[in-house]
């Protein structure tokens, strides 16, 4: 990853944003996404596209499995309270009244 030297052209656009937070919103104003030109601006050009290939690889082989369990738990939680419920869980533990 390289270091980003900020210039005057980042601080002047960072500048000319903020001057646009007090102006009306218009149909051009709404078009505009500061945070992906801000992120496309300075963050964008520090990763190569190896890194970035590394990155998302990691992400997706923790990011993935995880949420496979997790779905899968909640899955199985949902499906065996809707079964306690049929069986009469909600009475017994009297969380409602009959």
């Amino acid at each position: 990853m390289s270091d980003h030297k900020t210039d005057a052209s980042d601080i002047a656009h960072v500048q000319e944003d903020e001057n646009m937070a007090t102006e009306p919103i218009t149909q051009h104003h709404r078009s505009r996404d500061v945070a992906l030109e801000l992120v496309d601006t300075v963050v964008a050009g520090d990763f190569t596209p190896e890194e970035e290939r590394s990155t998302a690889r990691r992400i997706d082989m923790v990011l993935m499995p995880t949420m496979f369990v997790t779905f899968a738990l909640q899955y199985m939680d949902k499906a065996c309270l809707t079964g306690s419920a049929l069986f009469g869980i909600l009475i017994d533990l009297h969380l409602v009244q009959m």
